[in-house]
């Protein structure tokens, strides 16, 4: 008998070892295709929310931000959230992190879909959940924070229903329930379902019906009286004390959303233990092999859709901005030309600050002076990038306070390295030191600006010293109406201020002021021994419709501007004769 069980052993077909061992490594590549394609997607096509992300929050060393965030429900998950976020400062810590936190929620779900029953399973199921909250992690506003607490009370689901089984089940509910509370806020809401989940649909005969009413009403109770407990001692709205606190960065946002994904894990993960198992190992392969691959590629085509293009793009060029990334900006935008105000303002500081905004003005394409010195906006974001302008241009005031309105303007409230780093910075410029002290002593209690605090001084940082010279010292109305006349005054007070003059220029071309190009290019001719490109038409422009032709213009112009100038106003004035003819 045992002869022949070898025989048909050996007579089995040599695909099935290999699509066992299929099974194994899909099992094993699971967390590692997704946590590869989140991380490549971070870090390659949104690393702008990365740096977003950390700018917006900054973590202190300190025990007054500690006791900020542990005093209210969550506020330990808040906390730990913070502080992963701090290392987004690196574009590949930000997105190992954030692929790392969902690779660790799918690894959970993973974990309950075994203990509810599921047969043969490869990890697949749990890539839907993962998925979702990958889509919600492309919301630049959804902080770390909600991340930690989601696993916090999936685990914590781990640990209780592996004790289901014993008499102290239901007390020890109960105060992990209060535990969770404290740590995660409303996420408790999720471990508290899972439980109720597990009873309710459990497979196990043995389980008595007045157990589950006991425990259902247990979790009702714990379920509405916790937050309803604490709403006695919080100052937080009662909507807020079950929905979490910290878990987005607008309070006054009720993120129902995130009930979503919540009640995808509890779809995916309760009932998985009446699925059909498939009994061919080879269809039951390839079939897992299928889904992975198609879950993935849909959580990524609908990531890629849940990033908003403007934002992503103006984010990436702000960071380039602040970082002085000036010949990085330029070879992204001959790549692909700036969509927004935000990011064409950024290319044309390069330009400035390269010395190429004579030559290759024109050679984007320009929305008007808003591309320029974008207006003062709303929101806590684009402010910055037109500090930046104020900033080198030598309007230090003009800069700082654009700066605090932007950091103040933070919907929870946090601080921003980069605005106390520029704050810094103007009032050392000004000689305000004592209230730069102020600032340079919060970054001290950090982690990655402890060092440049130390560091912040006139020797080692000698372009602010130009920067103090640079700056109007007279009470000015600052505004767009009267802005080229501040450029105008920054340039002839100081002739070394080349960055004011290159603006000076292009605010009057891109302003089609033809009339005052000559009298501002002799502000700072000096800077030059061959006219930029973009002057040349300009000031040829100007002096062909004063008196008709180039024939004694003081400037010496490029023999094809001439042409193309003569050319140009031909053309002009046959168009304006069959004009008037027509008529």
């Amino acid at each position: 008998r045992n002869t022949l069980n070898d025989q048909s052993g050996l007579n089995r077909p040599l695909f099935f070892p290999f699509m066992d061992d299929l099974s194994k490594h899909i099992r094993a590549t699971v967390p590692i295709i997704l946590g590869t394609v989140i991380f490549l997607f971070f870090f390659l096509c949104a690393p702008g929310m990365i740096w977003f992300r950390e700018q917006n929050h900054l973590f202190f060393y300190t025990k007054e931000f500690f006791l900020d965030h542990v005093t209210h429900p969550g506020g330990l998950a808040t906390y730990a959230g913070a502080f992963l976020t701090q290392f987004y400062t690196f574009r590949w810590a930000g997105a190992l992190i954030h692929a790392g936190l969902i690779v660790l929620v799918q690894q959970s779900i993973n974990k309950l879909l075994i203990i509810s029953g599921i047969k043969n399973s490869c990890g697949v199921l749990s890539l839907i959940p993962a998925v979702l909250i990958w889509f919600f992690s492309c919301d630049p506003n959804y902080m770390t924070g909600a991340l930690v607490a989601l696993l916090i009370s999936l685990y914590s689901v781990q640990l209780t229903v592996k004790i289901r089984h014993q008499n102290t089940y239901m007390v020890r509910i109960a105060i992990l329930a209060v535990l969770l509370y404290v740590t995660v806020g409303g996420s408790f809401l999720l471990y508290l379902a899972f439980i109720l989940g597990f009873e309710l649909f459990s497979q196990d005969k043995n389980l008595k019906k007045r157990r589950q009413i006991f425990l259902t009403t247990e979790i009702l109770l714990l379920a509405t009286g916790l937050p309803l407990t604490a709403a006695i001692f919080s100052p937080y709205p009662l909507e807020h004390l079950f929905l979490g606190i910290g878990f987005y960065r607008y309070p006054g946002e009720k993120f129902y959303f995130q009930y979503v994904p919540w009640l995808v894990m509890l779809i995916t993960v309760i009932p998985a233990g009446k699925i059909p198992v498939i009994k061919k190992p080879g269809l039951r392969s390839v079939t897992n092999l299928l889904s992975l691959l198609l879950i993935v590629g849909i959580g990524f085509l609908s990531a890629c859709k849940a990033v908003n293009p403007a934002m992503e793009e103006s984010l990436e060029y702000d960071h380039m901005a602040w970082n002085q990334q000036w010949d990085k900006i330029i070879r992204q935008a001959n790549k692909k030309g700036p969509s927004t105000s935000m990011s064409m303002a950024c290319l044309n500081l390069a330009l400035v600050k390269t010395g190429k905004s004579g030559d290759m003005l024109f050679n984007y394409f320009q929305n008007g002076t808003e591309g320029l010195i974008p207006e003062f906006g709303g929101d806590f974001t684009s402010p910055l990038t037109t500090a930046e302008v104020f900033f080198h241009l030598g309007l230090v005031n003009e800069a700082q306070h654009y700066v605090f309105e932007a950091m103040e303007a933070i919907p929870n409230h946090r601080k921003s390295a980069r605005c106390l780093m520029r704050l810094a910075q103007t009032n050392l410029i000004n000689k305000q030191y004592d209230v730069a002290q102020k600032y340079l002593g919060l970054l001290h209690k950090t982690l990655f600006y402890r060092h440049w605090s130390q560091n912040a001084t006139f020797e080692n940082h000698p372009e602010w010293i130009n920067l103090q010279e640079y700056r109007l010292r007279e009470d000015k109305i600052f505004g767009s109406s009267n802005m080229s006349t501040l450029l105008k005054d920054l340039t002839a007070k100081n002739p070394d201020n080349k960055t004011a003059f290159q603006y000076l220029m292009a605010y009057t071309l891109l302003n089609k002021e033809w009339e005052k190009a000559a009298e501002y290019y002799e502000l700072g001719q000096q800077y030059y021994t061959v006219i930029p490109w973009a002057y040349q038409q300009a000031l040829a422009f100007e002096w062909f419709q004063r008196t008709g032709n180039l024939n004694q213009i003081p400037f010496e112009l490029d023999l094809r501007i001439q042409q193309g100038i003569s050319e140009f106003m031909k053309t002009m004035s046959l168009a304006s004769e069959k004009q008037a003819r027509a008529i």
